[in-house]
């Protein structure tokens, strides 16, 4: 197996660093890793950004955007379970590039313009999204020094918001200046050009690839129970669970909720967008240096759970008026509480499974993720379609992040010391 250590920087020029960085095993896991989040993510999120401009032409109201969201991520929840055999038989590095190929298709489906096309291609990226997350946990376990997981799994994991702000801020660019399905169109080009980049890195990290191997080794549903029947890592899954679903309901609605409600035009609320997530992503990297070195995942993610719980009604509190200041500072708040979980949890579901086993246990923590992704948006817009409007849904966004945190304090697998430096 892949040692992924470091080599020693002594006597290296500039020039020769930057080869040896480029053979590095793990830097060219964290480049791939964070290829395939960052482009599978800003696909995803495109949509759902477009939407302000989208409704109007399908007849939609604002708030069934998360309907779209759910089913996405219910497909993408299914095709996470397939992952092992397929990692097994062709290679992290070659599924990542499939799952690009789907994103692409849906995109030029979802431009078609029809509501029908529209849901279609809901579909397709769904099966383009759910790999990705446990090809990436397969490179970093089989290519990186286990000493720095919390860290490498965090900036990892970075590649979501970061994926997500760059739809913030270049999907609403696309819209003005194309239209709404011009956008889809355009963007549909990204995923196969950095399809074509991922192709020099294959023949490292895909090189412990079986091809003879079974594609689903006791049964398709396999790293599901891998997870649920392991008391060590079954509620850091079920929190895994409800983070990620509180999680995708601001990114999901932070855009309508600010342009419906508070009443700030599409450009501003695409930048609130963005700095939720760039904010999410500095939070990521931080509290996973943190986790390697100071304070124990265990108590890092139970705060994770009270602080996203605390942002959520923070946000319900906004209304037209606020200075756009005051809700830039909100959403930057709620990227850092909500975001900074993820990286930490697949690093200990990876720690608590060892490296054989990654990859299933990271389609069973994918599974239950993206559950709580399926369920969260949809209880959303149930809650903002019975109330009326935002605020009871907000709370019940909180409440149940903050319920989250108390399970991680109860679960018996989530570390309770920092790891060890050696």
């Amino acid at each position: 197996m892949p040692s992924g250590r470091f080599p020693a920087p002594v006597g290296e020029t500039p020039a020769t660093a930057r080869g040896a960085a480029m053979g590095n095993p793990a830097f060219i896991a964290i480049l791939a890793t964070l290829i395939a989040q960052v482009i599978t993510s800003l696909i995803a999120y495109g949509v759902p950004v477009a939407a302000p401009e989208a409704v109007g032409d399908l007849g939609i109201d604002p708030a069934n955007v998360g309907l779209y969201t759910s089913l996405l991520y219910g497909v993408a929840t299914a095709t996470a379970l397939t992952c092992p055999g397929l990692i097994a038989r062709y290679g992290a590095i070659r599924v990542a590039q499939v799952c690009f190929l789907f994103c692409t298709a849906g995109l030029l489906i979802g431009a078609g313009g029809l509501l029908s096309l529209v849901v279609l291609s809901a579909v397709v990226i769904g099966i383009g999204y759910g790999p990705p997350g446990p090809v990436a946990a397969h490179i970093l376990a089989n290519h990186t020094p286990p000493r720095h997981a919390n860290l490498l799994f965090s900036i990892k994991q970075t590649g979501v918001p970061g994926g997500a702000a760059l739809a913030g801020i270049l999907v609403p660019v696309l819209v003005l200046a194309l239209g709404w399905r011009g956008a889809l169109i355009a963007m549909a080009a990204i995923p196969i050009v950095f399809g074509i980049v991922l192709i020099p890195m294959r023949a490292r990290l895909d090189a412990e690839r079986r091809p003879g191997a079974p594609l689903f080794r006791g049964g398709i549903a396999e790293p599901l129970f891998l997870v649920l029947r392991d008391p060590a890592i079954r509620w850091l899954c079920v929190a895994g669970l409800i983070f990620a679903g509180v999680q995708l309901c601001f990114g999901t609605f932070l855009v309508v909720f600010l342009v419906e409600v508070v009443r700030i035009d599409l450009i501003a609320a695409g930048v609130a967008l963005s700095l939720f997530q760039v904010s999410g992503v500095v939070s990521r990297v931080a509290l996973g240096w943190v986790a390697d070195r100071f304070v124990a995942p265990r108590y890092l993610l139970a705060g994770v759970g009270v602080g996203t719980g605390g942002a959520a009604f923070l946000v319900a509190a906004m209304g037209p008026g606020w200075p756009i200041a005051s809700i830039f500072a909100v959403t930057i708040l709620a990227g850092i509480v909500s975001a900074a979980w993820s990286g930490i949890a697949f690093a200990e579901t990876a720690r608590i499974a060892g490296p054989e086993k990654t990859a299933s246990a990271a389609g069973g923590m994918t599974f239950m993720m993206y559950g709580g992704v399926v369920f969260g948006p949809s209880g959303f817009t149930g809650l903002v379609a019975l109330t009326g409007g935002f605020d009871a849904a907000f709370a019940g966004a909180a409440i149940a992040s903050i319920l989250g945190g108390l399970l991680i304090l109860a679960s018996p697998g989530v570390a309770r010391r920092k790891p060890s430096p050696a």
